[in-house]
C-alpha cells in the first residue's frame, strides 16, 4: 500500500526529569567530533537533583581537579537543543556562550537501554536547557599581542 507506515509498537518509553545546578565546560554550540555529541557538564547539583539521578541509576562523576569541586553529571545530545533564559526567551547558543559557574535547569532523559548500563550505570539525554543565571563566557583579551 502506497504511503502506508507500521507503527513500531516496540518502541521503548524513557522517562524524563528536571536537574538543577551549575554548567561547566558547556559545549552546545560546537559539535564534539571526538565524542560525537553535544554535550555539558552540570555540578553542584541540588540535594533534590542528587536524590532524583540515584534513583534513576546515574552513576555520579567524581573527577580530582574538576572545576565544579564535586559530583557532576555529563548529560548529551546529538541535536542542537533549545536553551532559553530565566524569562523562558530563547537563547542563541551560538552567540552568547554559557560560562562556568552558570545556573541552570535542565530538562533530561534518563536512558539505561544502553550496553554498557551495569559498567556506567543510566546515562542521561540533554533535551533542554533554561539559564537562571548567566556567567556569560569570554575568550580573555590579550592585549599583548596587536
Amino acid at each position: 500500500m502506497k504511503g502506508f507506515t507500521m507503527a513500531n509498537t516496540n518502541r521503548k518509553e524513557y522517562e524524563n526529569g528536571i536537574i538543577t545546578g551549575k554548567a561547566y565546560w558547556t559545549k552546545l554550540n560546537k559539535f564534539d567530533e571526538y565524542k560525537d555529541r553535544y554535550q555539558m557538564d552540570i555540578g553542584d547539583l541540588t540535594k533534590d537533583s542528587v536524590k532524583l539521578l540515584e534513583s534513576k541509576g546515574v552513576k555520579l562523576k567524581e573527577k580530582e581537579g574538576h572545576v565544579s569541586g564535586g559530583p557532576f553529571v555529563t548529560p548529551h545530545t546529538k541535536r542542537i537543543i533549545p536553551v532559553m533564559d530565566k524569562d523562558k526567551n530563547a537563547i542563541d547558543v551560538m552567540t552568547t556562550l554559557i560560562g562556568n559557574g552558570s545556573e541552570v535547569k535542565a530538562r533530561v532523559t534518563f536512558n539505561n537501554d544502553h550496553p554498557f548500563f551495569k559498567e556506567y550505570g543510566t546515562s542521561l539525554w540533554l533535551n533542554k536547557v533554561q539559564v537562571v543565571d548567566l556567567i556569560e563566557f569570554s575568550q580573555d583579551d590579550d592585549s599583548d599581542f596587536d
